[in-house]
């Protein structure tokens, strides 16, 4: 009986076999002539489904053709390596020359321009900003923006003493 049951759950029910003679619906409430009459369901053993048969083997001319090994591998792979090395090209061009352009619009008509920023740790940095032709170097940090000094343009030259003491006799204060 568990053997029918587990036959049943894992095949799925078996087809009811034709039955032979005339076929009647039982009443109801069954009697006790026509329980003697019918036999009893749960005698009945119902038999496993027979395993399908077996296909052929497909034919030579459905198979595909026998894999080539590294020919079939180096299209594929060429084509992901070239879409690869357009990405990265258009990322370059984008960072190094767009974005350079972008700024050069956005302060184009500007009276202050941030020429460079340097971060020296997450908290402190130092900027170099240009205000109508003049630039200064300004300090950024946790205590707010300290002016650090004003620098000469990069186009400009400024004239150094050949030596020391050519320094200090321009640092010297004349006397008459």
């Amino acid at each position: 009986m568990i053997a029918a049951l587990l036959v049943v759950t894992l095949l799925g029910p078996a087809e009811v076999p034709p039955v032979e003679g005339p076929v009647t619906l039982a009443p109801d409430a069954p009697t006790a002539a026509d329980e003697t009459s019918q036999p009893d369901v749960t005698d009945v053993v119902e038999e496993p489904a027979a395993p399908e048969p077996r296909r052929p083997p497909p034919d030579i001319d459905t198979l595909p053709p026998p894999s080539s090994g590294l020919i079939e591998l180096l299209g594929p792979l060429f084509k992901t390596m070239l879409m690869l090395a357009v990405v990265v090209g258009i990322a370059y061009l984008t960072l190094n020359k767009g974005l350079g352009k972008l700024v050069q619009r956005q302060n184009l008509g500007r009276r202050i321009k941030v020429v460079e920023r340097v971060s020296l740790d997450p908290k402190r940095a130092l900027f170099l900003v240009e205000l109508d032709g003049k630039q200064m170097l300004l300090g950024a940090g946790e205590g707010g923006l300290v002016h650090l000094k004003d620098v000469a343009p990069a186009g400009t030259e400024v004239t150094k003493p050949a030596t020391f003491a050519q320094a200090l006799e321009a640092q010297r204060p004349e006397t008459t």
